[in-house]
């Protein structure tokens, strides 16, 4: 029993010594920690988040007591918290007004060069080779950009360029880069050699191309030839080639008519062209845009039907003449320069047999399809010229 209560004794007398010893090191070595410290550590959010700079909330309390740092720096805390620890510290506190960005002031564009502006003395064709350089140099003499105009200067000096030089020096004399492919002030412009009528016909296609060839689309400008090609408009080429070389397309509205003044016309009379103008017309129209095939069928069908002087106006028209307008003529047979043709053409509209009498009133009768007379009583032959039209 004695061994065992001795240890018991020593270590609770060892324990006692040893905490009289802590407690009078706590009062020997206490730190003083300043109210104020607490009181704003009581107040803090306590998130420990380090927005302010300091390790912790404690740390922040300190710093603000002791050495005097912004009491605005709790973000989580917001005003509410700044303004409690001013009343702790005894300070009135502003919360910084946090300025907007000021947005950034776009730079002035050049100002507009005079369309009377000098331009620079280079030709066309230096122009288009150098185009790049030169309206680089251009857009930096109009920003003021020295250092962009130096490097362009050094280049062409690098290459030897003192063409280029020269035209750079002009440019920073005020002089403008014209535009290459605009024509020359004061020159006219050439226009295509169509004639009205194919004009107005084809002033999409025509007016299409030319804005493909302006805008250099050479795309669309290859996609415009193959249609022609397909629907064989070889007239229509022709004219592409044209606006290729710089013509321009008229207005039709504003051309004369004096293209159609110098075309001749087929000899025949007012009153068969009234009566067959849908045919004639038809006709001259594929004759002009050169399908083969609807001229094949109107002649087939004229060929059905017997009528021998519609053949006859097709096979003019084929020599290049033209359809005239029936308000505009007279009942005079026009006159052509074999004289014995008009003769004969004169007597057959003006000596008329009964029996002729009465065959043409049989064949001018009514009107199918492409206006084509055909005899009412022929059944047979209209229903065939219904189908084929």
């Amino acid at each position: 029993m004695e061994a065992i209560m001795m240890p018991v004794i020593v270590l609770g007398i060892t324990g006692i010594l040893m905490g009289l010893f802590l407690a009078y090191a706590s009062k020997k070595f206490e730190v003083q920690v300043d109210p104020k410290v607490e009181a704003i550590m009581a107040i803090l959010p306590g998130v420990n988040c380090g927005g302010c700079g300091y390790p912790g909330c404690a740390g922040y309390a300190t710093g603000v007591v002791e050495e005097g740092v912004s009491m605005t720096l709790c973000a989580p805390g917001g005003p509410k918290v700044a303004q409690a620890i001013g009343d702790i510290m005894g300070v009135a506190v502003e919360m910084p007004v946090k300025k907007k960005p000021e947005k950034k002031k776009p730079a002035p564009k050049p100002a507009a060069v005079s369309s009377s502006a000098p331009a620079i003395t280079a030709p066309k064709e230096f122009i288009e080779k150098n185009k790049k350089s030169l309206t680089s140099y251009k857009e930096a003499f109009d920003a003021k950009d020295e250092e962009k105009m130096t490097k362009l200067e050094e280049l062409a000096k690098k290459v030897k360029k003192e063409d280029l030089l020269k035209y750079y020096e002009e440019i920073k004399s005020g002089m403008i880069i014209p535009d290459p492919n605009a024509p020359a002030a004061g020159a006219a412009v050439e226009a295509i050699s169509a004639p009205k009528e194919f004009i107005e016909k084809n002033k999409k296609s025509l007016t299409s191309y030319k804005e493909a060839f302006d805008a250099k689309d050479e795309e669309k400008m290859t996609k415009l030839e193959e249609l022609a090609k397909k629907v064989k408009k070889e007239d229509l080429l022709k004219y592409y080639e044209e606006i290729k070389s710089g013509k321009s397309v008229p207005d039709p509205a504003t051309m004369g008519e004096a293209v159609k003044a110098t075309v001749a016309m087929i000899t025949a009379t007012k009153e068969f062209v009234e009566k067959n103008k849908k045919s004639l017309t038809s006709y001259k129209e594929a004759f002009d845009t050169k399908d083969e095939e609807k001229m094949t069928k109107l002649e087939e069908l004229a060929k059905k039907v017997k009528r021998e002087d519609l053949l006859k106006c097709y096979e003019e028209i084929k020599s290049g003449k033209s359809v005239p307008d029936p308000a505009t003529m007279t009942d005079a047979i026009p006159v052509v320069e074999n004289s014995a043709e008009v003769k004969n053409e004169a007597k057959v509209q003006t000596v008329v047999s009964e029996t002729a009498k009465e065959e043409q009133a049989a064949n001018y009768c009514s009107v199918l399809g492409d206006g084509l007379c055909v005899p009412e009583h022929n059944e047979e032959i209209a229903k065939t010229l219904e189908k084929e039209v």
